[in-house]
């Protein structure tokens, strides 16, 4: 037993770190994202439709830089008793990091809650879940 001790105390002192304790890290939303899919569904996606009605995402591009701001600009199809329409949409704010965790904040008042993680951006809204790509 006597000679256990030794070997026991070696291996706990070989084994000990004075490091610093590493800090969670922050992901980085700063860059150029491209919508893929919306619930699952690759674009273009059926965002709404009547009896006479269909609305299509075509796209929608997320532009973050480092200051924290951004901006949005989607395409969408609106089909009218066979009539096509192509029409855009955009959006700015200020977005948020901590970790993986994104916060944006609309110009408009609206905030949107979301994830980053690799290459891959994921926001949800109204029950719908939007997945961009890193470009």
């Amino acid at each position: 037993m006597r000679r256990l001790v030794p070997i026991v105390l070696c291996f706990a002192l070989a084994c000990g770190s004075d490091a610093a304790p590493t800090q969670p890290v922050t992901a980085s939303l700063v860059g150029t994202w491209s919508l893929h899919d919306i619930n699952g569904v690759v674009l273009p996606a059926l965002i709404g439709q009547t009896a006479t009605t269909k609305t299509e995402m075509m796209s929608d591009l997320v532009t973050a830089n480092a200051a924290g701001t951004y901006t949005a600009l989607a395409q969408l199809r609106t089909t009218v008793n066979g009539q096509v329409t192509l029409s855009s949409d955009s959006d700015a704010g200020t977005y948020s990091v901590t970790g993986n965790a994104v916060v944006l904040h609309s110009d408009n008042g609206s905030v949107i809650n979301g994830t980053v993680k690799g290459n891959t951006f994921t926001v949800a809204s109204g029950g719908i879940a939007y997945e961009f790509r890193k470009q």
